[in-house]
């Protein structure tokens, strides 16, 4: 059989030329991003702000969103919509930002108000007299300070815990050593898990002083439980609904399923290179497509086909594998079964076999990610081949 080669080049330089077209078009687009060692960006900007470097030093004002990772970060008077970090050291200060996510060695936050909720996780973590939280804050690290006053509740774990401000709602601590300081004024209730509390005579706690119990080894809350039961039904579920489509697939397209049964058993390696280009190429046109208002509706297209598509690839793979188990049994030659029931039982056993190999680690995975490539490779030259062709009756033949 020969390879679609024409088509397949012309999907190619189609593929490249709406790259092209994405990549100009999203050069357009006032979007700020930098790299390099050495990273700086200030004053006004009109858009989403990017960052990556060894050192980055930020000083701007923008009605979106913040994004920068490196080695060490300083932001100084930042106004943003979303303010993201990830680096070293991280240092904040003169904030006027609706959120904040930072990940980090060391994290200083000195001054500024965060209008709803702040996410930050560091060996080192310290938030200053001087800054402002309206919502909540959840933060996990070694050494916890926190001294800026907090209008929602506050959620810490750590190995040393220290609380000095006023705290509008509960708060839940889980830390070797706990201090809460003169200053604190905690609204609700004070739960914690310490093995070491020092609560300062001059506080002040609205709430309840509530130790949570010792937790003895990895027991899972009551909704953990739930959730983990879910995500079983689900995982089974979905198992059972592949299944089914990988069957439905087989019994609906014979012709399709026997030819990529052929392409797999005869050409494997053209097969696999095929699968690797429509894997590479797809979501990398999704992901460019995405970065531009307009491309959306023709990547949310080109999603929707791969995820049509898929299904059919593991039961090509799953046809072909299921063939090869019969053949190696003793069962039959290499050749395809004439009636239904034959595809869909061996077609079965083939998906037994992919199910049997996902158990193992990473080996599992591997097998299922070749099951998928190789699988699109031979059914997407295929359908390409039945859609090519004059008679548009050969995709059910």
């Amino acid at each position: 059989m020969r390879l679609p080669w024409k088509p397949i080049w012309r999907f190619i330089v189609l593929a490249l030329a709406t790259a092209s077209l994405v990549i100009g078009a999203a050069a357009t687009l006032s979007i700020q991003t930098r790299s390099g060692e050495w990273v700086e960006i200030t004053g006004e900007q009109d858009d989403m702000v990017f960052a990556a470097g060894a050192n980055i030093k930020l000083s701007l004002t923008t009605p979106d969103d913040v994004f920068a990772v490196g080695g060490d970060i300083e932001a100084s008077a930042i106004t943003a919509d979303h303010l993201s970090l990830a680096g070293g050291d991280v240092t904040m200060d003169g904030l006027v930002v609706h959120d904040v996510v930072a990940l980090g060695a060391d994290i200083l936050i000195t001054s500024g108000q965060i209008e709803d909720d702040l996410l930050a996780a560091a060996a080192d973590l310290s938030l200053g007299k001087a800054l402002g939280i309206g919502g909540s804050a959840i933060v996990s690290g070694a050494d916890l300070s926190i001294e800026s006053p907090i209008g929602g509740e506050l959620r810490a774990t750590g190995e040393a815990v220290s609380i000095n401000s006023a705290i509008g709602g509960d708060i839940l601590v889980r830390a070797n050593r706990l201090r809460i300081g003169p200053n604190a004024r905690i609204d609700g209730d004070l739960r914690h898990r310490a093995q070491e509390i020092t609560i300062d005579e001059a506080a002040m706690i609205a709430g309840e002083i509530i130790v949570l119990p010792p937790q003895a080894g990895p027991q899972l809350e009551p909704a953990m439980r739930r959730a983990a039961v879910m995500l079983s039904l689900f995982g089974i579920l979905l198992v059972f609904g592949l299944l089914v489509l990988v069957l439905a697939a087989v019994a609906a397209l014979p012709a399709i399923m026997n030819r990529s049964r052929r392409m797999l058993s005869d050409r494997p390696l053209p097969a696999l290179g095929i699968g690797f280009l429509i894997t590479v190429i797809g979501p990398a046109l999704i992901g460019l497509l995405f970065a531009t208002v307009f491309g959306i509706p023709l990547a949310l297209l080109i999603a929707a086909l791969y995820a049509a598509l898929a299904p059919l690839a593991i039961a090509g793979a799953a046809y072909w594998l299921g063939l090869r188990v019969r053949q190696a049994v003793g069962a039959g030659k290499m050749r395809d079964p004439t009636g239904l029931g034959g595809r869909l039982v061996w077609t079965a056993l083939g998906s037994l076999v992919l199910m049997v190999a996902a158990i193992i680690p990473i080996l599992g995975g591997i097998a299922w990610l070749l099951a998928l490539v190789i699988g699109l490779g031979a059914v997407g030259t295929q359908i390409w081949l039945a859609l090519s062709r004059e008679r548009p009756a050969a995709i059910s033949e």
